[in-house]
């Protein structure tokens, strides 16, 4: 199975590097052994404790935003497949202190703007498209006081993530999305994240799904060495193909896969939204079926009023080399930079030189592979049009 298929977990849900929170790469004994139910659940629980570690680290504490701030457009970002949509601001909460309290603005309403709430077992909590008001977010069981006129979103940990995406219509609306990053308010005590056993710390700040109930319990004594194991043996699944789509991979326990692999793969793409949400589609072959190369012209079209996008898609290329932009070119085409042509289409041309014959030209690099994500927000599934190549 060819190597894209990761590709799919690793695209643009907007993943900082996974491989610090994975560990190095093993024998092919190791590899192949396949982990326990227990392992597989670590694996998510130990990823997600380091990640809201390093995240809280960055941002100065616990229910403090860090944003980001620029776009990846130079291919040199720390980012897998970097959305170029968006800017992202993210932060850990902590709850242990009672409720806290996010403020979030009421944005232009043509713009696409969004929040998801992650909790410790990586599972969906919630996830709104243009949230307005206030936000109190509180341990699940909680009985303390809680203010009025409140959207009350009940965790089951002390420590969701809380992820906002906003979306930039080109370069020169970075100044005006940063302003309204700043308009993102939280409430509430900043703390740290620390602890030496990332099971037990889960165990202690979260209460457990029932329907995982003892999992992690029995998986105490799970190492670095082990996370290493489970990790690269989850990477050669994903390679595999096991996972096609984000969909079921990242909703709330009772609506996603009960699949304890597949849940397992979805954390190389742990910021991800539901399926309800957004499709990633990937694209890496041509008409023949051959990996796309810049030696060769690859034409590909979609509809610029798609039937089954709510809200706007973009198309995004990448280097398989870097998996990332590429530096001092254009990477996106998306419904603010296009204008359809006499059938209502927009066509783009991939090529190593400008066809000038009136498509959309995205350059590539001669001679080297790349591939594209298309980004469909808000699709309705029966009535999609997915990016399609023009074959002679």
């Amino acid at each position: 199975m060819k190597k894209s298929k990761l590709i799919i977990m690793v695209i643009a849900f907007g993943l900082v590097a996974v491989l610090s929170l994975i560990g190095c790469a093993l024998t092919p004994k190791q590899a192949a052994d396949t982990p326990s139910v227990e392992y597989l659940h670590a694996f998510k629980a130990v990823f997600n404790a380091k990640y809201l570690k390093k995240v809280a680290s960055d941002a100065g504490g616990t229910n403090k935003f860090i944003h980001t701030t620029v776009l990846p457009t130079e291919g040199n970002d720390t980012m897998v497949t970097p959305a170029l949509d968006h800017l992202y601001s993210k932060a850990v909460l902590d709850l242990s202190h009672g409720p806290v309290y996010f403020h979030a603005p009421a944005l232009d309403e043509n713009r696409y703007y969004s929040i998801s709430v992650t909790d410790q077992e990586h599972y969906m909590v919630y996830e709104k498209i243009r949230p307005t008001g206030v936000y109190a977010f509180v341990r699940t069981g909680y009985k303390g006081p809680i203010d009025d006129n409140v959207t009350v979103i009940k965790c089951p940990g002390d420590h969701p993530h809380l992820f906002s995406r906003i979306q930039v219509f080109d370069e020169t609306d970075l100044p005006n999305v940063i302003a309204m990053q700043d308009q993102l308010k939280i409430d509430g005590e900043v703390g740290k994240i620390e602890f030496t056993n990332p099971v037990q710390f889960t165990i202690d700040t979260h209460t457990v799904h029932p329907e995982n109930k003892g999992l992690l319990a029995k998986a105490l004594n799970y190492s670095d060495e082990d996370h290493a194991v489970v990790g690269q043996w989850v990477t050669v699944k994903g390679q595999s193909g096991y996972v096609p789509d984000n969909i079921g991979l990242f909703d709330s326990i009772d609506k996603g896969s009960k699949d304890p692999v597949f849940r397992a793969i979805g954390m190389f793409g742990h910021l991800g939204v539901t399926g309800d949400h957004a499709l990633y589609d990937v694209t890496n072959t041509d008409c023949d079926g051959s990996p796309l190369n810049g030696s060769s012209v690859n034409v590909f079209t979609l509809p610029y009023k798609n039937p089954g996008v709510g809200e706007f898609w973009s198309i995004t290329r990448y280097s398989v080399i870097t998996k990332n932009t590429y530096p001092n070119t254009n990477d996106v085409f998306n419904q603010h930079n296009t204008k359809p042509d006499a059938n209502g289409n927009v066509t783009v041309t991939f090529s190593a030189e400008d066809p000038k014959d009136g498509t959309y030209w995205m350059p590539v690099n001669a001679d080297e592979g790349y591939y594209m994500i298309t980004r469909f927000y808000v699709p309705d599934y029966d009535k999609l049009v997915k990016l399609k190549a023009i074959c002679k």
